[in-house]
């Protein structure tokens, strides 16, 4: 029961920050951050010392980091609550557009890049387990799993969102910290006694400056982006919508919004809409294409 208390005092001093924000703009009166926030936050670290186990304490907890730009706090408790598989799909929202924000790109990516890879590693899984189920007589198995992936997956929205992500965030990617176990010897990336392809020097290490690489990286691009689940398909995606209207573009909504359902007192409404995520991704892809061809 205190969990819950102390849920509904948090909500409560967001609701005070935020009429005193309004009230505030009204009078043209620039103050520092509203002591509400950094109160309901505070009450939810206490709670968290000694609830652990409740996420929704933690979800709480990363939405007001959110509003008062502490990205970096907010990824810990993200990491903290062992987000994984399907669950990147629907949950990763949460933290998403605060990375962004709070310029942490090294990590958008990584998380982004995780969710290529699990919709990757699901399509090939779903042909697999479909294949199977056909031949042990199980066709409801196999139909269930195809109009899964071909209606929930393949479409998904956290999937176009993340391919535009990481195409924007690329150039500001600081390759040390993909890693501990990644070093760069000679200009060349090796991990576990594998070479991996060269860093690519962009943003704070190298500037956008023009040079050889600039026509060997459009030429990758451009065959990366024929796959579905690779980040520069977003340029292919955005390419075939330009005849059609943002809201006729088929995409699956598959966040989990039901995990704020303990917001009572106040809602966060710093979440994207489904048809803001469409439109900002066509529209990266659209510039990542311009920019490909240039």
């Amino acid at each position: 029961p205190g969990d819950e208390i102390i849920l509904l005092t948090s909500q409560y001093l967001q609701f005070q920050a935020k009429t005193t924000t309004t009230v505030q703009q009204s009078s043209n009166n620039n103050s520092a951050t509203s002591p509400f926030l950094l109160q309901a936050v505070s009450l939810l670290e206490e709670a968290i010392d000694q609830s652990p186990y409740n996420p929704h304490l933690k979800i709480a907890a990363i939405g007001i980091y959110s509003q008062l730009h502490a990205a970096h706090r907010a990824l810990t408790i993200y990491q903290d609550l062992g987000v994984k598989q399907i669950q990147l799909d629907s949950c990763s929202y949460l933290i998403l557009p605060t990375l962004i924000q709070g310029g942490l790109y090294t990590s958008a990516i990584k998380l982004s890049s995780s969710i290529l890879r699990l919709h990757g590693e699901t399509s090939k899984q779903v042909k697999d387990y479909a294949t199977k189920s056909l031949r042990n007589g199980l066709l409801f198995k196999a139909k269930e799993m195809a109009t899964f992936q071909r209606e929930k997956m393949r479409p998904s929205l956290q999937l176009l969102h993340s391919k535009g992500l990481v195409m924007d965030a690329a150039a500001l990617m600081i390759p040390s910290d993909l890693g501990s176990d990644i070093i760069v010897s000679s200009g060349v990336m090796k991990q576990k006694g594998k070479s991996l392809p060269p860093v690519v020097r962009l943003g704070a290490e190298k500037g956008f400056c023009g040079s050889d690489e600039d026509l060997a990286r459009a030429e990758q691009i451009a065959i990366d982006a024929e796959r579905h689940f690779n980040a520069p398909a977003i340029i292919h995606a955005a390419a075939q919508s330009s005849a059609i209207s943002v809201d006729d573009f088929v995409s699956s909504d598959n966040r989990d919004m039901t995990v704020n359902y303990f917001e009572i007192l106040h809602h966060n409404s710093h979440y994207l809409t489904q048809k803001e995520m469409v439109t900002e991704s066509l529209r990266r892809g659209h510039m990542h294409g311009l920019l490909t061809r240039a």
